[in-house]
């Protein structure tokens, strides 16, 4: 069992520049998704990637539902992955 945080817990100040920095880019990225007409254009291609990953790890593997050739999926992922 995980010990529990000291009640007097705070975020080292040196943090807090970069945790103000994080929570702006959140509010940009919520703004920009309120002004999509179907967010689940971008959010589904991250589940499926997370799932793919996952089932890599775990040494299962789903049928992919895009039709696509089961290779396909996976070199996408990979080479994708070498881009910033």
């Amino acid at each position: 069992m995980a010990h529990p945080l000291p009640p007097d817990w705070e975020f080292p100040i040196r943090l807090w520049p970069l945790l103000a920095e994080a929570k702006q880019q959140v509010g940009i990225l919520e703004g920009l998704g309120r002004n999509l007409p179907n967010p689940a254009i971008l959010l589904r291609p991250l589940a499926d990637r997370e799932a793919i990953r996952s089932s890599s790890l775990e040494g299962t593997y789903a049928r992919n539902a895009t039709g696509l050739p089961r290779g396909y999926l996976r070199w996408l992922l990979h080479t994708r992955a070498d881009k910033p």
